[in-house]
This record gives structure tokens, sequence and C-alpha cells, in this order.
């Protein structure tokens, strides 16, 4: 499994690097433009993301900017969608809502990320046996 970890928090990143690193391939970026510019690079090369971790509040381009800016890059490329979750430190059902119904992310983590939480959701969307 090939996974982009995007948060402006360099701690939140070596977190889910960590509970990741069994069974994924990781890579992280801190802002949503070089989000952007690492899923178009994955896709070009022919080898997509499986899952984008994407904090919600980050400085310049916050997740639901580069959410969208991603899913117009996979519809006009014609690739296959891969998995979005959501992450905030906010527990907002509006934000929530917000997240998985304008957005079109398959799912949304509260943090701190608990690597038991992380593992249910990769189960849920067939990332993980």
């Amino acid at each position: 499994m090939k996974v982009l970890i995007v948060d402006d928090s360099p701690v939140e990143n070596l977190f889910m690097s960590v509970f990741l690193e069994d069974i994924a391939l990781t890579d992280c970026v801190n802002n949503g433009k070089d989000a952007v510019k690492m899923v178009q690079q994955a896709i070009s090369c022919g080898k997509p993301y499986d899952l984008v971790c994407l904090d919600i509040v980050m400085p310049d381009m916050d997740g639901h900017q580069t959410l969208k800016i991603i899913r117009e890059m996979e519809n006009r490329e014609e690739v296959k969608h891969g998995k979005i979750f959501m992450v905030t430190s906010c527990d907002s059902p509006d934000q929530m809502i917000e997240a998985i119904g304008e957005d079109g992310c398959d799912d949304y983590i509260v943090k701190p990320v608990i690597s038991d939480s992380l593992n249910k959701l990769l189960v849920k969307h067939g990332l993980l046996c």
C-alpha cells in the first residue's frame, strides 16, 4: 500500500508514518500544495496513492481545498479515486459532514490518531485485511 500523509505538524507526520511503517510505503508533506504535487507525480508515474491522510487545518491551502483539487485531478486524468481520510483535532459533526458529504473524502479521523482507530478504518475501506 502506498500512503501520502499531509499534516503541517512534523510530529503528526511521524506518528502516522510509524503506525503505517509495517504495512505501507509512506511519503509525508507538510502542506496542501506539496500534497497536490506529490499526487500529480504519482499519477503521472502510473503509481497513484492508495490512501491520502489529509489534515484539514493547514496554512495556505487547507485540507478541503486540497481534497477538491486532488479529486478534480483524478477525474481529469481518469484514474481511480484513491481513499482520502481527513484528519483533524476538531471533533465537530458539522466539519465531519462537510468533509465526507460535500468534499468527497472517504472517512474522518480525529487527532490524536491512535493505531487501533487507523487500523479499523483501513479494514473498513479494504486497505487492510
